[in-house]
């Protein structure tokens, strides 16, 4: 019983980093922690140079494979029907969170095409045998598979030389505003691929928006059966497939949607509009059990034209597996070097399509996603510039819960942010929080910024927590420090991580000495997150770690010298990191 234990023990510790690339992927989402161990003790995990090898077509598959950094393509040597398990591309580019081989193992077929590194790249792999028992212990994937396996079938019978990705489209928003919303899809995937596009009308009118850039198609569909071979009736093939279909829950649609790789609920502002749609996902999730809940979008359609085209090119990024997220994590004043990385991103005009936030990198995070600029922010923080003015931010009490009763902070985030909520956005916004009941991390992305921020930045013993319906929430940074995982697990293939946890290494160098409890509660706290965060590092392609020599977590008054720090160590990186935007 003892041997047993111990080797449980040291398997456990072998693959916990392991365990944070499994947590990232997004066909593991929705796992809970021991069938996430479960899966991470049962692979292994290999490095691709660029242009290495990984098979050949025609070689028996003997692995499944799941990108977890960098890029790989798959070159397809059999014109006769060769696809990929990929975005859709006739030469396929998998990226972060892909996964390949799937219909050769399940099916002990050899491979179809031949996989090579595209980037220096790291592959979780998955062997025929524990693959089977991984589907064994949980069943959800197994019908995934499933269905995946069916998509995949289907197009290898229809002889289609590249794989179709379909987009059906349900809308609950009035007939202009989604034939708009319709067209726009259309024409911007065209322009960013220029891949044949098609937009397919089920069941409905066709649309009445002529354009060069896509074929349009209406056809009837009177049964289930007839919903299962829909690529039959059409004359040609295609690279994206945008499904048009009745807002209505059928067995029809459902049969559909089992085909598509995402599902679109558009709806206009209005609140009856909106409720439609969310009473249309419930009945679908419901209904269609075989639908993998991360293909599930509902959103509001915009009325700007900025904020549309906006939204239109981020959603055209995730489609197309482009996405660029941001990562921010804690630190406390080690965190004031953010700005300046973020004032670098705003000169240089690249768009981020999501930004995560832990603790002080929630609090920078809710202020740029915002529409504070890093200006206005370096401006903010520059007001609390020597010891004095920030004790002005402090309201300590008689012990307790907390060292300190977090009021002031809240009136003065009160006053920036006023009432603005996760709604008001520009950028999608994802802040981490710790359940201290349970230990469970929650991710907020709903609700008020002020209260999100006052929960993530809650550091347990100097901030009371914060209570949102039936959780007392703290401080992020218990389980994590450095929210890459919650980029990965929604699918973004390109991750920018910023790591403000300083190594107990470099906090020694600071000759900054834990000579109160205050302190020796603090380096007890960073510690830990430190050792947390080296972890979830490996998930990101790039990581900046601007911590300035000398520096402590508690010098807020230095936020100018940080954010200059941070500004010069993002222009030193800045080579890698356009290497990556435009991979």
């Amino acid at each position: 019983m003892n041997e047993r234990k111990i080797t449980s023990s040291t398997e456990s510790t072998r693959s916990l980093g392991k365990y944070y690339l499994v947590s990232g992927v997004p066909l593991f989402r929705f796992l809970n922690p021991a069938d996430r161990s479960f899966v991470a003790n049962r692979c292994r995990l290999d490095e691709y140079n660029s242009e290495e090898l990984i098979y050949r077509a025609g070689e028996p598959c003997d692995f499944l494979y799941i990108l977890v950094s960098g890029s790989v393509t798959l070159e397809h040597s059999a014109p006769n029907g060769d696809y990929a398990e990929s975005r859709g591309n006739h030469h396929d580019v998998l990226r972060k969170g892909d996964y390949f081989g799937i219909v050769s193992i399940l099916t002990d077929t050899p491979h179809r095409h031949t996989a090579r590194a595209r980037t220096d790249a790291r592959i979780l792999k998955i062997e025929r045998g524990q693959l089977d028992n991984i589907l064994k212990r949980i069943p959800r994937l197994s019908l995934h598979f499933s269905s995946v396996l069916a998509r995949r079938l289907l197009h290898q019978r229809n002889t289609i030389a590249y794989r179709t990705v379909c987009l059906g489209v349900l809308p609950a928003s009035n007939h202009n505003a989604y034939l708009e919303y319709i067209k726009d899809l259309a024409e911007n995937l065209r322009r960013v691929t220029g891949k044949k596009i098609c937009v397919l009308h089920i069941n409905t009118e066709r649309m009445q928006l002529s354009s060069n850039r896509f074929h349009c198609r209406q056809i009837d569909v009177n049964s289930v059966a007839e919903a299962r071979n829909i690529f039959d009736r059409l004359p040609e093939s295609y690279h994206y497939l945008i499904i048009h279909l009745p807002a209505e829950c059928t067995d029809i649609n459902c049969a559909i949607l089992e085909h598509c790789d995402e599902l679109h609920l558009p709806s206009s502002a209005g609140p009856g509009e909106h409720r439609r749609a969310v009473v249309l996902q419930k009945q679908i999730q419901d209904r269609c059990g075989n639908l993998p809940a991360q293909i599930r979008r509902r959103f509001r359609l915009h009325t700007d034209d900025y904020q549309r085209t906006q939204f239109m090119h981020r959603l055209i990024r995730n489609i197309t597996g482009q996405q660029l997220g941001l990562a921010l994590g804690g630190g406390a004043a080690l965190g004031l070097a953010q700005p300046g990385i973020l004032q670098v991103l705003e000169e240089r005009n690249v768009m981020v399509d999501v930004v995560a936030g832990t603790s002080v990198g929630a609090l920078m995070g809710a202020l740029w996603c915002a529409g504070i600029s890093a200006f206005e922010m370096r401006n903010l923080f520059s007001r609390y510039s020597s010891l004095i003015k920030t004790l002005k931010l402090i309201d300590f009490k008689v012990p307790g819960v907390s060292l300190i009763g977090g009021k002031h902070i809240r009136a003065r985030l009160y006053e920036i942010l006023e009432d603005r909520s996760f709604a008001d956005v520009r950028i999608p916004l994802r802040v981490v929080a710790c359940d201290i009941d349970t230990l469970e991390e929650v991710v907020i992305q709903r609700g008020r910024l002020v209260d999100a921020i006052m929960a993530s930045i809650a550091i347990p013993g100097i901030l009371p927590p914060f209570r949102r319906a039936h959780r007392r929430l703290v401080d992020g940074g218990i389980v994590n420090p450095l929210p890459i995982n919650v980029l990965s697990r929604e699918g973004v293939s390109k991750i920018i991580a910023v790591n403000s946890m300083p190594s107990p290494e470099e906090m020694q160098k600071a000759a900054h000495p834990a000579d109160n409890v205050f302190k020796i509660l603090m380096h007890s706290f960073y510690s830990m997150e430190y050792r947390i965060g080296k972890h979830s590092t490996q998930e990101a392609d790039v990581v900046l770690n601007p911590i300035p020599p000398d520096s402590a977590w508690f010098e807020f008054y230095r936020s100018e010298e940080y954010a200059n720090f941070g500004r010069e160590q993002m222009l030193k990186m800045w080579p890698e990191i356009e290497q990556l935007i435009e991979s």
